[in-house]
């Protein structure tokens, strides 16, 4: 075999070196943002601790954890952007509405299931009306011969009275 040429050998060896740095830097930028990271988060979560623990002290019937509420607003809502917030006022507002939007669901659920009262909007028959069809239906009984012997002097005299008129 034969040897290669100084020039080309540093070469080979100055792109080795460069090859390996690179693989360093790029080894240190993910160790440092996987830190960053990490630091972001802890401090996220040390937020988000003292933004319940003002909560707790803020709103007396606050059950509800930190994180339900801000799940809700995300997925329920849209606001997406609302996962990072942290601020207390923010997050009592967002659980006011969603108590409040609650509450309104249940209520119209309720609304649904009373029963309806309703008024009568037909008018009365007017005594004409109701004379009429009363003698009609007296009129059928005595012709069908279902009719009782007072029901049929009643026919008899109501049709005298029509023709005397």
């Amino acid at each position: 075999m034969y040897e290669l040429p100084k020039w080309q050998e540093a070469r080979r060896v100055k792109a080795r070196e460069i090859q390996e740095s690179k693989t360093e830097a790029s080894r240190l930028e993910k160790e440092a943002s996987e830190e960053k990271q990490k630091s972001e988060d802890a401090n996220l979560q040390a937020y988000k601790e003292q933004a319940v623990d003002e909560l707790n002290s803020k709103i007396p019937g606050w059950e509800k954890t930190y994180d339900e509420v801000v799940n809700w607003a995300v997925k329920d809502l849209g606001l997406s952007a609302f996962a990072e917030v942290v601020d207390p006022s923010v997050i009592a507002l967002m659980y006011d509405y969603k108590t409040l939007k609650d509450g309104q669901e249940s209520a119209v659920t309720k609304r649904k299931k009373a029963p309806v009262k309703s008024v009568k909007a037909t008018k009365s028959v007017n005594k004409n009306a109701k004379a009429k069809e009363k003698a009609d239906n007296l009129r059928k009984k005595v012709l069908q011969g279902g009719a009782s012997e007072n029901q049929q002097d009643e026919f008899l005299g109501s049709m005298v009275d029509n023709i005397l008129k």
